[in-house]
């Protein structure tokens, strides 16, 4: 018989602040989850000047992800195409 193992997906990395709106200050982290529904521990978190435009990078084994804005979650989970991805905080209507 063989042996089923599973790997635990990383803590992703900070998220990149790419501009903001300079409303006021926050700060961003992310959480990972895997194909399995199972969540990463936040990332560190960056520093924004306003709401943000973010890019980070893919985390090996992450299928979404969850933006956190001052330790609240904000997002459900996004699933973004591609190796690097980019996310809005938009204002509320």
């Amino acid at each position: 018989g063989g042996e089923l193992s599973t790997t635990p997906v990383a803590v992703p990395t900070s998220p990149v602040i790419i501009g903001d709106d300079g409303t006021g200050d926050h700060t961003y982290a992310l959480i990972a989850i895997g194909v399995q529904g199972r969540r990463t521990a936040p990332s560190p978190a960056s520093k924004a000047n306003g709401r943000a435009q973010l890019r980070w990078n893919s985390t090996p084994g992450a299928d979404a992800y969850i933006v956190v804005r001052d330790g609240q979650e904000i997002t459900g989970p996004l699933r973004i195409e591609g190796s690097q991805k980019h996310w809005n905080d938009k204002p509320p209507r």
